[in-house]
């Protein structure tokens, strides 16, 4: 494909001619085989129209014969069979176009390139193809011509003009180029288009050069689309892996609420049986007190009991030994109630050593069941 200056310059749009030089008859047949798309192209787009012949025919190398035969022109060794040309627009001449308005555009395209080699080589059947290429980005003219020159033969006496091949004179030299571009872009006017930067320093790059390129992006994307995948799954395990330890935090999390609501709970029921306790050990102090007291009581009236008969005790034996005139029947019953009285004695002594004995069993039993 040619390359134009569009990129840089803004709404502005070239037309771009470029040649190179067929030395080779097996070059020619390249030429043939790659302008009727008889070879495989990897860089086509699927679907485009197919190559049309818009002069000349598909038999590229018979074309130059003819020629060289019509004229008696006998190339050498090395010589320059033919110039190759490509003429090519920017992009945006062609793109966003409907159907009728691409076809009108492109065939303007293409009559002022016919105008522009038309005029530029004259010998009747010097130009032996051109060729419309629509499969590719841009659409794009290759155009076969032989270098003929119609020039006086100086080793000729009479100077005679003769027909030859001279590449070198139909070219030029750099500035003879750049002088031959412009002239070629002013077919193009009418089109809107006009000539590339002078000496811009673009470099065309050819179909093998751009299907490298085009081979080493693909590599270099494929790689990418490797190390993406690469990424997307550690990304993917990274995120189970952060998905399973939120799940993890979110049990532990309930497990953690759930143990400290247990263990509140707990703390409301030891506080329960703590006042609990607290109550029962405020009530058993209070009986142990109680009961103290009781046993405090218990043992007055048993020593009160006990000096009481021991006063009764006196008394009678002091009565007993009395003689008898003077024990009178009173004497008698004061014994009796002395008798009387020991026994109301035993039976109290009996009595409060049992009170003793139940409380000190209930004041133990209280204080096992405090501990």
């Amino acid at each position: 494909m040619a390359m134009s200056n569009g990129s840089d310059a803004g709404s502005r749009k070239f037309v771009v001619m470029r040649f190179k030089r067929i030395k080779t008859w097996g070059h020619v047949y390249h030429v043939r085989r790659h302008n009727t798309r008889e070879m495989e192209c990897r860089h086509l787009e699927e679907g485009a129209p197919p190559p049309r012949l818009i002069a000349g025919s598909a038999d590229v190398a018979g074309n130059i014969l003819k020629v060289l035969d019509r004229y008696q022109v006998k190339p050498k060794t090395g010589q320059v069979l033919a110039l190759e040309f490509v003429i090519s627009a920017s992009r945006e001449v062609f793109e966003g176009l409907d159907k009728a308005e691409y076809d009108r555009k492109l065939w303007q395209f293409i009559v002022c390139a016919a105008f522009a080699f038309g005029e530029r080589f004259k010998i009747s059947g010097q130009t032996v193809s051109m060729a419309l290429h629509e499969d590719e980005r841009t659409p794009h003219l290759h155009v076969v011509v032989v270098p003929l020159v119609h020039e006086p033969d100086n080793r000729r006496t009479d100077k005679r003009p003769v027909y030859r091949l001279s590449a070198k004179r139909i070219i030029g030299g750099r500035g003879d180029m750049a002088r031959e571009q412009t002239r070629f872009a002013s077919h193009f006017e009418r089109l809107g288009l006009e000539r590339g930067k002078h000496r811009s320093g673009a470099r065309h790059v050819s179909n093998r050069e751009h299907e490298a390129r085009l081979e080493t992006a693909r590599q270099g994307a494929l790689a990418e689309q490797s190390q993406l995948q690469i990424e997307r799954e550690r990304v993917s395990a990274t995120e189970d892996r952060l998905r399973t330890e939120r799940d993890a935090l979110a049990a532990d999390k309930k497990r953690i609420a759930q143990e400290r609501l247990a263990i509140a709970t707990e703390r409301v029921r030891l506080k329960e049986e703590g006042e609990r306790l607290e109550g029962e050990r405020a009530a058993t102090a209070l009986q142990k007190t109680e009961a103290e007291e009781l046993k405090r009581r218990a043992i007055r009236r048993t020593e009160v009991l006990r000096d009481l008969l021991e006063a009764g005790e006196r008394l009678r034996d002091y009565v007993l030994a009395l003689p008898a005139h003077r024990k009178m029947p009173q004497l008698e019953k004061a014994h009796e109630m002395s008798v009387q009285l020991e026994e109301a004695s035993r039976v109290a002594a009996e009595d409060d050593a049992w009170l003793t004995t139940a409380l000190a069993h209930r004041v133990g039993k209280l204080q096992f069941t405090s501990r």
